[in-house]
């Protein structure tokens, strides 16, 4: 049985092609629709890219996002995620990953002089 089910959108970031909640909560409804499910909508993660710092469109969006037809909304994060961590399209990730060491940097001379770096799974 199904209770609930979740989208999750962040405008002006990765998520590029945000149509607005309501959009994504009627196409997830008519799938539920289609096999006779009755859930709730909620929106797991929303947010706002602040790289821009503008804190208006912050507050806009999550005024947008309270006066849509989701049955909860939960905020992401007022604030960027801090830059000691990774984020989801691997910006920070090599160093996030060798500070933690999971990965080490190998350099290696190539045969045409140059050097590359190369990621490799830390020894555990």
């Amino acid at each position: 049985m199904v209770f609930s089910t979740f989208v999750q959108g962040f405008s002006g970031s990765f998520d590029s092609n945000f149509n607005g909640w309501d959009y994504y909560i009627k196409n997830v409804q008519s799938v539920l629709d289609d096999h006779d499910i009755t859930a709730e909508i909620w929106i797991s993660e929303a947010g706002h890219s602040t790289w821009r710092h503008d804190q208006k469109q912050q507050v806009m969006k999550f005024i947008t996002a309270t006066s849509c037809s989701a049955g909860r909304l939960y905020r992401y994060s007022l604030y960027d995620l801090d830059p000691a961590f990774p984020t989801i399209d691997g910006f920070h990730l090599d160093e996030w990953l060798q500070k933690n060491e999971i990965i080490t940097i190998k350099s290696n001379k190539h045969s045409n002089g140059n050097t590359v770096e190369s990621p490799v799974k830390a020894p555990i």
